[in-house]
């Protein structure tokens, strides 16, 4: 077996996954490329930059095609469902109009689909094939996915 591939389908009892682009990703990626600390993002600081960073985040994370929840969303930056509409939308109504904010998320988006969808079967094997039959371990499996950032095949960007 090699050490990199694609996980199988059937290991995951048909929720059929690989590495992808999660929440935790996309903010570390959001915070490289506008030079913020991610820390910062998830407190309570409300400078211009990191308030902005916090906006580009909750749009980017929501027009993903991986369904995240704006709670789910809001969770990963300490905040509620309403701060992550209110940052979505701020960023939505600015995109078109101003060059700045087109040209911040577009580098973002560039630099998340660089990202190569494998991922290291260390953790994974066939040895997992049927574990995940009970309702209780698909849930267990689902807050993996979530923490280490794999996503199902078709909400892949």
């Amino acid at each position: 077996m090699t050490t990199r591939q694609r996980i199988n389908a059937i290991t995951f009892a048909g929720l059929n996954v690989v590495k992808g682009i999660g929440l935790n990703r996309t903010l570390e990626t959001i915070c490289r490329v506008l030079r913020v600390d991610v820390n910062d993002v998830r407190s309570k600081i409300r400078l211009k930059d990191v308030a902005y960073a916090r906006h580009v985040f909750c749009f980017i994370a929501y027009t993903l095609k991986n369904n995240h929840s704006l709670k789910k969303i809001g969770h990963e930056i300490n905040r509620d469902h309403a701060s992550v509409l209110h940052g979505k939308n701020r960023i939505s109504n600015q995109y078109d109009i101003y060059k700045p904010v087109f040209d911040d998320v577009e580098e973002i988006k560039r630099q998340l689909l660089l990202f190569k969808g494998d991922y290291d079967n260390s953790k994974i094997t066939k040895e997992h094939v049927g574990h995940y039959i009970t309702n209780m371990r698909r849930q267990e499996l689902k807050k993996w996915c979530d923490k280490n950032d794999v996503v199902s095949v078709n909400k892949f960007v």
